[in-house]
């Protein structure tokens, strides 16, 4: 079986810009672990474009006998052409790439235009939960405990809105891309923080919520047509403020049962009121302080996210097999449960990690 995977940044549609180090460093990370796992599972090739500056970082991997072909790309009309090529060419598409302008959204119905199998969530889901004030108002609407979020006006400061430290950013970013965190009524943070979004061309786009202070968590799982979700452990997400710059995590979180039962029974409610989750999910929560018993949902990443990363690590299968497996089931749950690795493991955005068994295992 042929799989086409695109990681977005990496892949050469941005040969004729810089991307942020940040999001190079998660692209790279992705792709390498899918890939790594794809070319370990039964009878599968796999097939990659890639920005011919960032060529060398790939020259280590072993590409068995032909099972990766990697062809590398210029220029941004070259990958155009290469990634249309490619997907009629494979059995399925697998595209990683970020929310913002709606690239990911645009790039998985392509995929499907052109009448491929698609290994991400469908179109639909992927546009409203790239929409974060769209989401929000989703969630609130089905009872679904979220942060509340607003449109930001970006010439007024919004402490008669919110009455606390603050959160601004934009409504489809990614990689924590032009994401601030400001104390209550720190005019210089807010002006700062206004420019930058001005000076990116993203006014527009800039919302608001207000700052919950508690523990921040990731959770992924395999999404099914059905509507169910095979969770992940629940895994403990490395924030560096004042930009929410991501450094990576550790799994298990080293929560409770009643916490991690209770953080299960919000995503699996939150998936059954999203159509159009597919293969893997990433979910972003808060658990507060003072209030552990009742997490919120922050977001939700209907894609890879750099947590696959950690996971497949601690994982005793190969959880990219398991998305191939559930595309060419028609979506039917296997009979089997993933099986984890005893002990915890701490990963990096850049794909480093450091596996910690259970002593006496």
């Amino acid at each position: 079986m042929r799989i086409f995977v695109s990681e977005f940044i990496t892949c050469g549609a941005l040969s004729n810009t810089s991307p942020s180090a940040s999001l190079l460093r998660e692209g790279r990370a992705m792709l390498l672990a899918v890939v790594k796992s794809l070319l370990v599972a039964p009878d599968c090739q796999v097939v990659t474009t890639l920005d011919r500056r960032q060529s060398q970082w790939l020259e280590g991997l072993d590409r068995g006998e032909g099972a990766l072909q990697i062809e590398l790309i210029d220029h941004p009309e070259a990958e155009q052409v290469a990634f249309g090529r490619l997907v009629v060419e494979s059995d399925a598409t697998l595209v990683i790439a970020p929310e913002t302008d709606g690239v990911l959204g645009q790039r998985v119905q392509r995929v499907q235009d052109l009448g491929s199998a698609s290994l991400n969530c469908l179109p639909e889901a992927i546009s409203l939960c790239g929409d974060k004030l769209g989401l929000a108002s989703h969630l609130t609407a089905h009872g679904i405990p979220t942060i509340p979020t607003w449109s930001a006006e970006l010439q007024i400061e919004p402490w008669d809105r919110v009455e606390s430290s603050c959160v601004l950013k934009p409504r489809d970013g990614a990689g924590s891309a032009l994401t601030f965190f400001i104390p209550y009524r720190d005019t210089a943070r807010w002006q700062h923080a206004r420019h930058e979004f001005v000076a990116a061309g993203a006014g527009d786009r800039a919302i608001v919520q207000p700052w919950i202070a508690g523990q921040a968590l990731s959770v992924a799982g395999l999404c099914y047509d059905s509507g169910d979700i095979e969770l992940f452990p629940m895994a403990c997400q490395h924030l560096e403020l004042p930009y929410f710059q991501y450094r990576g995590g550790s799994i298990p979180a080293g929560l409770s049962r009643e916490a991690v039962a209770i953080i299960q029974d919000l995503v699996r409610a939150t998936c059954r009121i999203v159509p159009g989750l597919r293969g893997y999910v990433g979910f972003d929560l808060v658990l507060p302080d003072g209030e552990p018993a009742t997490p919120v949902i922050v977001e939700i990443n209907p894609r890879l996210t750099t947590s696959f990363v950690g996971y497949q690590q601690l994982c005793c299968n190969n959880l990219a097999a398991r998305m191939l497996a559930m595309s060419g089931g028609c979506g039917r749950q296997s009979p089997s449960q993933v099986c984890w690795k005893p002990g915890a493991i701490h990963f990096g955005a850049d794909g480093t990690s450091r596996y910690e068994p259970t002593p006496d295992c």
